[in-house]
């Protein structure tokens, strides 16, 4: 549990794994407004949100909770699992209106 003591008191090899991980799976801001920028640009499109997206989020979102697990990690859940409700709610809106105009 070093890595949750003040900085000041952990050691150089403690310092390079809280460096690692925050400069690799943990760094989610790029990632994040990305898909914030994909979901926005689909919208006014009015294109369809793949459901891999919201999938995808959520599979890194857990990986990386496992990695350190007294994060913010977990509060990605519950966004990650709306893209994917929201994916699955627009394929089903487009399939029932090519029903209706068939």
């Amino acid at each position: 549990m070093e890595h949750w003591q003040p900085l000041r008191t952990q050691r150089l090899e403690v310092l390079a794994s809280n460096a690692a991980f925050w400069s690799t799976v943990g760094s989610f801001a790029l990632p994040l407004i990305m898909i914030g920028a994909l979901v926005v640009w689909l919208g006014g499109k009015h294109l369809p949100l793949p459901s891999f997206l919201g999938w995808s989020l959520l599979a890194w979102i857990v990986v990386a909770s496992l990695i350190i697990e007294v994060s913010g990690f977990p509060l990605g859940i519950p966004v990650a699992i709306c893209l994917v409700i929201g994916a699955r709610r627009q394929k089903l809106r487009r399939v029932t209106l090519e029903e209706a105009s068939a």
